[in-house]
């Protein structure tokens, strides 16, 4: 809760110079001033915090597993904010009955007679599934570990010099957004 005078400003003023000034400032400012709302969403879900923090300033500072305190920093694996979140949200999924498929990637979206999304094509290994749906939600962490897309459609973020900041996963190459 940022209900004290300051916070989100020393917040985004962190995060910008930990970024080197190269995130946009718009983006960083929206994701503090609706960090409280999604707390708050996931609680409702019935997740549990055992301390909160500004997550995305700790993933895109650190490399190593350990924090300014020499305390684990579980970031880089189980136990970190994004491991509970997809933990929450399988629990959700199991208790309506929907089937999630790992280790599965989505190669093409099918579309009905209108241009309308209505499945994927995907591949496990030497399978390939033909799945219809009624709606598809491609939640694939846009493409912030792509450089030639950040590239082509932030020139001015991230110019070809070799250094690009990301925040996030190492997985988000854009492959939902290109098909």
């Amino acid at each position: 809760d940022y209900s004290y005078q300051g916070v989100k400003d020393t917040a985004f003023k962190r995060c910008m110079e930990i970024e080197k000034w190269r995130r946009n400032p718009k983006v960083v400012h929206r994701s503090i001033d609706i960090s409280n709302e999604v707390y708050h969403w996931l609680l409702g879900f019935g997740m549990k915090f055992d301390c909160v923090r500004p997550q995305s300033i700790q993933l895109s500072r650190r490399q190593a597993h350990h924090d300014q305190h020499g305390h684990n920093d579980p970031s880089n694996g189980p136990g970190y904010v994004g491991s509970y979140v997809i933990e929450t949200m399988q629990e959700q999924a199991e208790q309506l009955g929907v089937e999630v498929i790992c280790r599965t990637r989505a190669t093409a979206l099918k579309q009905d007679a209108n241009g309308a999304a209505s499945g994927v094509i995907a591949q496990s290994g030497g399978t390939t599934y033909d799945i219809s749906a009624k709606a598809v939600i491609i939640a694939t962490g846009s493409f912030g570990a792509n450089k030639e897309l950040c590239q082509r459609f932030f020139k001015e973020e991230y110019p070809d010099d070799g250094y690009m900041v990301r925040m996030g996963s190492g997985y988000s190459t854009g492959d939902g957004i290109l098909m």
